[in-house]
């Protein structure tokens, strides 16, 4: 059995016809990244095109590899007023990570942060806090 994953990042997910269809909404988002199988990347990239987006970046993770490494999803709230890049996390999918973003949003604005932009990342953050 093949265990090559890929990380795909890809840009521009929308709702449109195709996904009208489906029970849950699509968002548009700077970065979605996207576990896939070796055996699956075909079909993966074939869904993220008719969903409207474009893969920016491929990169190989093996069972192996992401045991081993430190790296994780994390999400990433960057705020204009204060100046400040936060990080929420670690999380084991991009899927339970974005489940945490409305919480923290909502946090960060009673606190009366401004100009926020969210983002879920595969990464290995140096500082959570980055003034």
């Amino acid at each position: 059995m093949d265990n090559r994953y890929f990380i795909y990042e890809v840009v521009g997910l929308r709702q449109s016809a195709a996904t009208d269809t489906l029970n849950y909404p699509i968002r548009r988002s700077s970065s979605v990244f996207i576990r896939v199988p070796y055996s699956r990347m075909n079909q993966t990239m074939r869904r993220i095109s008719q969903l409207g987006g474009k893969i920016v970046s491929i990169r190989s993770l093996t069972l192996n590899t992401e045991a081993q490494s430190s790296f994780a999803w994390w999400v990433e709230i960057v705020t204009a007023e204060p100046a400040v890049t936060y990080y929420f996390g670690p999380f084991d999918s991009p899927e339970e990570a974005a489940s945490y973003e409305a919480g923290y949003i909502e946090d960060l604005e009673q606190e009366g942060a401004q100009g926020i932009a969210v983002t879920v990342k595969w990464c290995k953050p140096d500082n959570l806090t980055i003034f």
